[in-house]
């Protein structure tokens, strides 16, 4: 089973985890912080499950802590599921 996931930008500042269709918010304004527990819960881990990670978007309107948010998002997201597979 494959799962495709996605790390997006949503305006106003929301980054959100979307995997195929379940989405799962990460970081908004007020909440700064990424705790292990929402991950882990966002993939809802099995042995055979594979995860594509598609790549990161252009956002326009996104200030720059939000850009590299994102960014370190998308390197960790893709740190995981290398260690899956």
């Amino acid at each position: 089973m494959k799962i495709n996931i996605e790390v997006l930008y949503k305006h106003p500042n929301k980054i959100v985890l979307l995997f195929d269709k379940k989405e799962t918010e990460l970081i908004n304004d007020k909440k700064k912080t990424i705790l292990a527990s929402e991950i882990y819960k966002a993939f809802d881990y099995k042995i055979g499950k594979k995860y594509e990670l598609k790549s990161i978007g252009t956002f326009k309107d996104i200030n720059e802590d939000f850009q590299s948010y994102l960014t370190d998002v998308y390197e960790m997201i893709d740190s995981i599921i290398k260690d899956f597979q």
